[in-house]
């Protein structure tokens, strides 16, 4: 999905649910470099400045959040977000978007 998809589904009012699983990295690109290139990381940190002392990597890396914000986003297209940060949390996030699908959809 990329930012335009979710501004159509807003727009039309899609009854649809987005769920962004968020690991700070570009997950197929470090995939491939984990297999094939010994793991010599490269432009896959999502997190990564160059203001950054040290790589994503090390213990003590003090990057910013992720760019970009995908709560503010969904928010600043009028969309209802209900973000979680721990894997412990995600029925419970998704269980809100169910319920208010079905409130404002149907079964």
């Amino acid at each position: 999905m990329n930012i335009q998809e979710m501004a159509t589904a807003i727009v039309y009012e899609l009854p649809i649910i987005i769920c962004i699983l968020n690991n700070g990295y570009l997950g197929n690109v470090r995939q491939w470099q984990e297999m094939f290139y010994d793991r010599r990381y490269s432009s896959t940190c999502m997190r990564y400045r160059r203001s950054c002392e040290t790589g994503c990597n090390t213990q003590n890396h003090c990057c910013p959040e992720y760019t970009p914000d995908f709560i503010a986003l969904a928010e600043s297209y009028g969309g209802e977000r209900h973000p979680c940060y721990k894997t412990r949390g995600y029925k419970n996030s998704f269980d809100k978007c169910k319920a208010e699908y079905e409130n404002a959809y149907g079964n």
